[in-house]
Protein backbone atom coordinates (compact mmCIF):
# COMPACT_ATOMS: atom_id res chain seq x y z
CA UNK A 1 0.00 0.00 0.00
CA UNK A 2 2.98 2.48 0.74
CA UNK A 3 3.97 1.58 -3.03
CA UNK A 4 -0.02 3.16 -4.37
CA UNK A 5 0.87 6.00 -1.66
CA UNK A 6 4.02 6.84 -3.22
CA UNK A 7 2.55 6.91 -7.00
CA UNK A 8 -0.33 9.10 -5.76
CA UNK A 9 2.14 11.65 -4.71
CA UNK A 10 4.56 11.48 -7.72
CA UNK A 11 2.01 12.27 -9.71
CA UNK A 12 0.34 14.56 -8.02
CA UNK A 13 3.62 16.25 -7.60
CA UNK A 14 4.73 16.20 -11.30
CA UNK A 15 1.51 18.27 -12.01
CA UNK A 16 2.11 20.52 -9.46
CA UNK A 17 5.38 21.37 -10.93
CA UNK A 18 3.77 21.39 -14.44
CA UNK A 19 1.50 24.41 -12.89
CA UNK A 20 3.82 26.34 -11.62
CA UNK A 21 6.51 26.01 -13.85
CA UNK A 22 3.85 27.00 -16.38
CA UNK A 23 2.95 30.18 -14.35
CA UNK A 24 6.59 31.71 -13.43
CA UNK A 25 7.04 30.92 -17.15
CA UNK A 26 3.75 33.42 -17.66
CA UNK A 27 4.59 36.07 -15.16
CA UNK A 28 8.74 35.70 -15.54
CA UNK A 29 9.33 35.03 -12.40
CA UNK A 30 12.73 34.55 -11.56
CA UNK A 31 12.49 31.13 -9.67
CA UNK A 32 13.47 27.39 -10.01
CA UNK A 33 11.42 24.64 -8.50
CA UNK A 34 13.78 22.08 -6.89
CA UNK A 35 11.48 19.91 -4.02
CA UNK A 36 12.77 16.99 -2.64
CA UNK A 37 10.23 13.76 -1.29
CA UNK A 38 10.88 11.38 1.29
CA UNK A 39 8.86 8.18 2.64
CA UNK A 40 8.56 8.42 6.71
CA UNK A 41 11.54 6.09 7.94
CA UNK A 42 12.03 4.34 11.11
CA UNK A 43 15.11 6.57 11.22
CA UNK A 44 12.78 9.97 10.84
CA UNK A 45 12.49 10.03 14.71
CA UNK A 46 11.03 13.87 14.35
CA UNK A 47 9.48 16.47 12.22
CA UNK A 48 13.31 17.66 12.20
CA UNK A 49 14.88 14.91 11.33
CA UNK A 50 11.97 14.87 8.44
CA UNK A 51 12.90 17.78 7.17
CA UNK A 52 16.53 17.17 7.46
CA UNK A 53 16.04 14.76 4.97
CA UNK A 54 14.07 16.50 2.45
CA UNK A 55 16.55 19.53 2.58
CA UNK A 56 19.15 17.17 1.88
CA UNK A 57 17.47 16.07 -1.29
CA UNK A 58 16.32 19.57 -2.24
CA UNK A 59 20.14 20.53 -2.00
CA UNK A 60 20.78 17.29 -4.45
CA UNK A 61 18.13 18.67 -6.57
CA UNK A 62 19.81 22.03 -6.78
CA UNK A 63 23.10 20.64 -7.47
CA UNK A 64 22.43 18.85 -10.40
CA UNK A 65 20.48 22.19 -11.64
CA UNK A 66 17.02 23.04 -10.19
CA UNK A 67 13.51 22.95 -11.49
CA UNK A 68 13.26 19.02 -10.19
CA UNK A 69 12.06 16.58 -7.96
CA UNK A 70 14.12 14.16 -6.53
CA UNK A 71 11.82 11.64 -4.81
CA UNK A 72 13.70 8.92 -1.78
CA UNK A 73 11.04 6.12 -1.20
CA UNK A 74 14.08 3.73 -0.10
Amino acid sequence: MAQHHSSDARVALQKMEQVLLKEMKAHDWPVTFSIGVIAPKPAHQTVDDMIRSVDSLMYQVKGKGKNAILFDAS
